[in-house]
């Protein structure tokens, strides 16, 4: 949020006569407000949220005391002129879940898929004998069946390393209000696609108060595929361990079980496997509730947005 507000204002002085143009130590500055952000900077802005009850103008004071004691305090009236508190959520969101699409989510989807390339190679010609039904089939070999696991996964993985996030910065409504009665010379609708777009989002210039969830339902939904072929993975391996087709290394330090040491029980699968579909569980309400909202806005989507991170955190 603190970010969003700041370089919200350097876009202004950039790109309208709203905003005094700044000098290249203030945007250094005022940059470093947001990258150098820590979680004494966040207690401050609670201690403002624990007075007023509003998170986002709570950044907003925040960033007023600190250009005060700055000197900048003229710039404080345009920190978030023209904006609604949910352009500024919005985007904040989205910018989070595009930096744990980058650094967390596809670093992760590699990591596997190299895991399962290396197996199958090294096990591609380990005949087992396919069960369909449950019963005896004809054979196969473990590599190609993990095989079909990696070629799911990277299809996935391709759509994830491609989406695109969308963002929205359009006031109370999604029409401009504030900013085209004050400043009806400027193209906001130009300016929040410039804006956006340099922050590396999608615009979506038709929202009400709030940014539809269609496009982050999208992605949660790659999101819930992926978890599904992580589940069927971890299913069958399991299967093929109860059938004795696969053992796994045991480790001289862990304890297989507590009365049975000669044992090595999956559970790492198993882990994984309540994991996602805990996490399955919370994507597929996702889905039900957050396409509605009444009217221009209401607030349940609020609440359970801020969810999401303990989800991904159950992906991973």
């Amino acid at each position: 949020r603190a970010r969003v507000e700041i370089q919200y204002l350097i876009f202004l002085s950039q790109n309208t006569r709203i905003v005094r143009k700044l000098e290249a130590k203030e945007i250094s500055y005022l940059e470093s407000l947001w990258t150098n952000f820590n979680i004494e900077d966040a207690k401050k802005v609670k201690e403002f949220e624990a007075k007023i009850n509003h998170d986002v103008k709570a950044v907003e004071l925040y960033l007023r005391q600190v250009f005060k004691q700055k000197g900048l305090q003229k710039l404080s009236p345009f920190i978030h002129i023209g904006l609604t508190s949910s352009d500024t959520n919005n985007i904040a969101q989205s910018l989070l879940l595009k930096e744990f699409k980058n650094e967390i989510l596809e670093p992760t989807l590699i990591q596997i898929t190299r895991l399962l390339k290396k197996l199958s190679v090294q096990y591609k010609a380990s005949v087992l004998l396919a069960r369909t039904h449950g019963q005896p089939a004809v054979p196969t070999t473990f590599g190609k069946e993990l095989i079909n696991f990696l070629n799911r996964l990277q299809k996935q993985h391709f759509k994830i390393k491609n989406f695109k996030f969308e963002a929205k910065i359009n006031g109370a409504v999604g029409n401009y209000n504030a900013l085209n009665f004050v400043y009806p010379k400027t193209n906001w609708m130009e300016f929040s696609t410039k804006f956006l777009r340099k922050l590396g989002l999608k615009e979506n210039l038709y929202t009400t108060q709030i940014l539809p969830y269609d496009n982050l339902i999208e992605y949660f939904q790659t999101i819930l595929i992926i978890n599904g072929i992580l589940i069927d993975l971890s299913s069958d391996i399991w299967i093929y361990s109860m059938l004795g087709l696969i053992n796994f290394e045991k480790s001289k330090k862990h304890v297989g079980s507590s009365t049975m040491p000669q044992k090595i029980n999956p559970i790492e699968f198993e882990n994984a496997e309540g994991n996602l579909m805990f996490a399955n569980s919370s994507i597929a309400f996702y889905q039900q509730k957050l396409l509605v909202s009444r009217l221009q806005r209401d607030l349940t989507d609020s609440t359970i947005s801020r969810t999401f991170g303990s989800t991904l955190s159950h992906c991973i």
